[in-house]
């Protein structure tokens, strides 16, 4: 499905509550920062922090996105209406619901921390760390 987005005046609505706002807002790209995950429209040139903070680091969980914490993100992919992000940092995967901006902890990594993810044709997620995958 195609990931639009909109500006929207409160992080309570959903993303996809603003895709039916502005349905012909065009494709977003999602990219990761080192303690967040912004979304860019390309069309519109804006840009939206969809979870994390550009300037607080830590390890939090939260129901909006806004209000989670990460710690040097370095990889990113969409499964569906999930990002999943490798947290570096804090040695997790965690996943960004895009109706919701929930973000959870999906696995811990002990004693690495994830490097990279990717996806496979049939929908597994790969992830690397330093050590292997």
């Amino acid at each position: 499905p195609r990931l639009t987005y909109t500006r929207c005046e409160s992080l309570e609505t959903s993303l996809r509550e603003c895709a039916e706002e502005e349905c012909q807002a065009g494709l977003s790209l999602a990219v990761v920062g080192d303690h967040c995950v912004y979304l860019i429209n390309l069309d519109r040139k804006e840009i939206f922090v969809l979870a994390g903070s550009p300037t607080e680091y830590g390890y939090r969980d939260a129901k909006r996105g806004r209000q989670a914490r990460f710690s040097s993100l370095k990889g990113i992919v969409c499964v569906r209406d999930r990002l999943f992000v490798a947290d570096h940092w804090n040695n997790a995967i965690r996943s960004i619901n895009l109706d919701t901006t929930q973000v959870d902890t999906v696995i811990d990594f002990q004693p690495c921390g994830p490097i990279a993810l990717t996806v496979s044709n049939s929908g597994s997620v790969y992830v690397v760390d330093s050590e292997k995958i």
